[in-house]
């Protein structure tokens, strides 16, 4: 004995299960219908967790700073911004960005009020009227000029 023919069929566009007299009302719904009121297919989510560790440069130090070296950072600085003195402050400032490879050395490292960090990524003038396109470039020099020679660096770590 043959088995009877089915009389439902799964809609091609969102898999609800139709009789088959209905499924061309069906897509023709679909047609009228805009986008966002179309039932959502439901698709596994993707895995986004991070599976592996921050790498460490070959001396141990990853791109944050340490508590550590953020309180060396805060104690040889004064509590003060390096730029404008101000004491209120932003936090510790990577010269090098992490993202250019920079470490969380003190050398790299310096105490910023919130106007000279955004100065340092170019997002206003400085604090004295400098132009923006200078901030960087001034805490590049400070790194070489003032960091360098207190901690004994004559070539930069970083080239």
């Amino acid at each position: 004995m043959m088995p009877k023919p089915s009389y439902h069929a799964p809609c091609p566009l969102c898999g609800e299960t139709f009789p088959k007299n209905r499924m061309k009302k069906h897509l023709q719904d679909h047609k009228e219908r805009p986008l966002m009121f179309q039932p959502v297919r439901s698709v596994p989510k993707p895995n986004t967790k991070k599976t592996t560790k921050i790498q460490r440069a070959e001396d141990g130090v990853g791109p944050d700073f340490s508590d550590a070296v953020r309180k060396e950072i805060y104690e040889r600085d004064g509590g003060l911004c390096v730029k404008c003195k101000s004491s209120n402050l932003d936090g510790a400032h990577h010269i090098i960005y992490k993202s250019q490879g920079g470490k969380g050395h003190a050398h790299n490292g310096v105490l910023v009020c919130l106007t000279c960090h955004d100065w340092a990524h170019l997002k206003r003038k400085g604090p004295f009227g400098e132009p923006r396109e200078e901030g960087r470039k001034w805490f590049e020099n400070y790194r070489i000029t003032v960091l360098f020679p207190m901690y004994g660096i004559t070539q930069d770590p970083y080239l």
